[in-house]
């Protein structure tokens, strides 16, 4: 029973909660939207392209080894035999008539006969393990890949931040445009509530012979043509909460939560030329731009730079022999520091323009894209202008049809006003009020807008 309890008095409570607000609602799609998620993937992928640019500066330690079994190949023949068996044979006859001849002369042994030798180039079996430490000293292309990698990954950022912003923006303005809708549907179901009590009244006055049934009917008419209307601003209304509950990728008609109609203030904002300068110095756009053209400099530096020499030291320890040993004789220490020095290359300068070019072609796109945004600022600043003016406009427009509206529902009960008169009021405020919800919601739509627009 106490859950029961629990449970009844949280179902009665849950509709004065408080929802969440715009800022809230923006979270929640920069965390859902898929493609800002891919875009944070390819910033971290320029993450990773960073650090292994920056990797190649270390050192790197690593075994090589090498174990090869051998047959045929080419082979040298060495006439050994043929040169110096002669020789001994002669050595051994003279030994021979010495000894005979003289019994002092010492005994020497007779030299054996030697044979020719063949050798194989490639030995039977080979082997050589090395532990081998490699570094470079200069090498112009590192340092300006290392560079261009930086840029990239600033680049990815910029356009990371600025997908984030126009998001943000979209966000806003969907959930303006859900605002507008609601509210306008609830004005239709105020309406309706006047035409139907309109209604009544004038089924009333007909009992009483004070209106003919003509009458009657014209209001019934009213109450038809409103319930219309309110039927096309459901449908305006569901059609916002499925785009708006699209951009937070959740179901399309998950409830919206919106706070009460803003008070519109119509806030001095920055000038048209401080507001162009400040466009031109904070889009994401330009930024991007400026970062690839740093890139493209690298990339000219880079194409120019292999004119210049690269320097690597390299040293390897190890053993080598037909068989793993591991005594004395085995191992080996080799110490380099290798040069390479270009001397000619006529793809270098083909390189180098190709650099230039791309760098010319950024300047433009550069250019263009100033020019655009500095555009879009004018286009904004004056119709933010406009959207003030007329939220005023139809904030006086309301008040007045409302007051009138007043007027005539009291003269039309006292019997003072014809049908007519009272329907032209009724009809007049709703059309002011809903002319106000558009004015106000387009206003504050405007104004994500310009915000977008110079940058804030």
């Amino acid at each position: 029973m106490r859950a029961l309890s629990l449970l009844l008095l949280l179902g009665v409570l849950l509709p004065y909660l408080p929802g969440q607000s715009l800022d809230q609602y923006v979270q929640i799609a920069l965390d859902n939207n898929l493609e800002l998620a891919q875009k944070d993937l390819s910033y971290q992928e320029a993450q990773a392209q960073l650090e292994q640019a920056k990797a190649l500066f270390w050192p790197q330690l690593g075994i090589n080894g090498r174990f090869s079994v051998a047959q045929g190949g080419r082979t040298i023949d060495i006439p050994a035999g043929d040169l110096v068996n002669p020789a001994y044979q002669n050595l051994n006859a003279l030994n021979q008539h010495l000894s005979g001849n003289d019994p002092t002369y010492p005994v020497f042994p007779n030299y054996g006969t030697i044979n020719n030798e063949s050798i194989n180039f490639l030995r039977a079996t080979e082997q050589e393990t090395v532990v081998r430490l490699s570094m470079p000293i200069f090498n112009n292309s590192m340092v300006r890949n290392r560079q261009i990698k930086e840029s990239m990954l600033a680049a990815s950022g910029s356009e990371l931040a600025g997908f984030r912003r126009q998001l943000q923006r979209d966000v806003k303005q969907a959930y303006y445009l859900y605002s507008q809708a609601h509210y306008g549907r609830k004005i239709y179901e105020d309406a309706l509530r006047l035409v139907e009590e309109n209604l009544r009244t004038t089924q009333s006055l007909q009992t009483h012979h004070q209106v003919t049934a003509a009458d009657v009917y014209t209001a019934q008419a009213q109450v038809a043509s409103v319930q219309q209307q309110l039927a096309v601003a459901v449908q305006q209304e569901q059609s916002a909460q499925a785009y708006f509950n699209t951009l937070l990728r959740r179901e399309y008609t998950t409830p919206i939560y919106i706070e009460e109609q803003p008070t519109i203030s119509v806030d001095a904002i920055v000038g048209l030329e401080a507001a162009q300068q400040q466009a031109w110095q904070q889009r994401e756009e330009l930024e991007q731009l400026n970062f690839y053209l740093a890139a493209a400099e690298e990339n000219r530096k880079l194409a120019s730079g292999n004119r210049l020499p690269t320097v690597n030291l390299q040293a390897d320890y190890g053993i080598q022999g037909t068989t793993y040993s591991f005594t004395g004789e085995d191992d080996f220490f080799l110490g380099s520091l290798v040069v390479q020095v270009p001397l000619f290359n006529k793809a270098t300068t083909a390189k180098v323009q190709e650099a230039q070019l791309a760098q010319q072609r950024l300047l433009q796109q550069k250019a263009a894209a100033e020019q655009q945004i500095g555009l879009q600022v004018i286009n904004q600043y004056y119709a933010l202008q406009a959207a003030q003016t007329q939220v005023q406009l139809a904030q006086e427009q309301k008040t007045a049809a409302a007051e009138a509206f007043r007027l005539q529902k009291r003269l039309y009960e006292q019997g003072q006003s014809n049908l007519v008169t009272f329907t032209n009021a009724r009809t007049t405020l709703t059309t002011a009020e809903q002319q106000l919800i558009i004015n106000r919601y387009n206003y504050l739509q405007q104004l994500a807008d310009w915000q977008w627009a110079v940058g804030d």
